[in-house]
């Protein structure tokens, strides 16, 4: 019995607390391409970039809060597949879950291969090296998020401060 409540209380203790989520929520809003976009953007759009990224922060903080709303009315992890589950059915659930999952997965790509180009521009004694980093990053990210929350609560809230 004293086993299971030290688990719950590591358990509490490895949750996120409101500011904790919210840089989380910074962190999966902005990722990697904070730093890989807005130059290919300036060069289509010239200064009428600004206005667009203004436009799209506005665009995304709406979603949030409509995020943050609707987290509110459920008691279940799950997030835009628990909403779309229980409005429109087990489908239409999958579905959202499994797109879901499926984009995760190009983000990780996508972000470790941004990781590599950026790590390269900053320590060019590493040219030619994209391939092994990239995969270094997946395998230290997939590691975090065996360690379990706690661990992977300290270092996004870590690497959005840094």
């Amino acid at each position: 019995m004293a086993s299971n409540h030290m688990n719950e209380q590591e358990r509490e203790q490895a949750k996120f607390s409101l500011s904790g989520a919210t840089l989380y929520g910074i962190n999966a809003v902005i990722g990697s391409g904070i730093f890989l976009l807005p130059r290919a953007i300036y060069k289509g759009l010239g200064p009428a970039s600004i206005a667009v990224m203004f436009g799209t922060a506005i665009l995304t903080i709406m979603l949030a809060v409509c995020f943050a709303e609707v987290s509110g009315y459920f008691g279940k992890n799950g997030g835009a597949f628990q909403y779309s589950k229980r409005a429109f059915g087990d489908f239409i659930g999958f579905n959202v879950g499994f797109l879901g999952w499926t984009v995760t997965i190009f983000a990780w790509a996508a972000m470790a291969a941004g990781f590599a180009r950026m790590f390269i521009i900053t320590f060019p004694a590493f040219e030619g090296w994209h391939i092994p980093l990239s995969i270094g990053l997946i395998i230290l990210l997939s590691l975090m998020n065996i360690a379990g929350l706690k661990t992977s609560k300290i270092v996004t809230i870590t690497a959005t401060i840094a």
